[in-house]
């Protein structure tokens, strides 16, 4: 774009890159050379990517307002949990012991759970879960969201709650690339 237009607009245009999102060796040897940016521009970006979590940078991200992005559909998968196949299909009325649902086993650091890498980053603010529901069991639980799968924000812990059936839960608003659903208590 800068090789095509007035230099007047370089300042405002170069604004809107995300510096802090490029890796170390984009800055050093792609950015830097472009003499686009001063070396303080460069400097105040690796500083803000040393010093922040990754979840904490500011990230793009699809927004699809009152769709379930976590669908096959929109590129979906079930990366950890058992019987992955049917958890996206967006059938909650036909499950039973065989198919329908996933489950994982519970451990110590809490790191096992049933993760969902979604097909692209985006924007969500609300998760629907149907917990299994066909016999008196309740559930607890937490959900936390990554753009890496290292650095995980937890979004909603109702570790400490007894939980059945549909789960309808808000938070604010996260650019995230996988969702982890952890910590099933019975």
């Amino acid at each position: 774009w800068c090789k095509h237009n007035s230099k007047e607009n370089h300042a405002e245009i170069m604004q809107a890159v995300r510096l802090p999102l490029m890796s170390l060796t984009e800055l050093l040897n792609v950015v830097r050379p472009s003499g686009l940016l001063s070396p303080d521009a460069i400097l105040d970006a690796i500083k803000v990517r040393s010093e922040s979590r990754d979840m904490d940078l500011n990230y793009r991200g699809m927004l699809i307002p009152e769709e379930n992005i976590a669908t096959m559909k929109y590129g979906a998968q079930v990366v950890k949990g058992e019987l992955k196949s049917a958890l996206l299909d967006g059938d909650t009325q036909n499950y039973d012991l065989d198919h329908g649902f996933s489950r994982h086993p519970i451990d110590d650091d809490f790191r096992s759970g049933i993760e969902i890498k979604l097909g692209q980053p985006s924007i969500i603010n609300h998760i629907r879960i149907l917990l299994w529901d066909r016999d008196s069991r309740s559930y607890s639980y937490f959900i936390e969201v990554s753009m890496d799968e290292l650095d995980w924000i937890r979004v909603i812990d109702h570790s400490q709650y007894l939980c059945r059936s549909w789960q309808k839960l808000y938070f604010p608003a996260r650019v995230c690339r996988s969702v982890l659903w952890s910590y099933s208590s019975k």
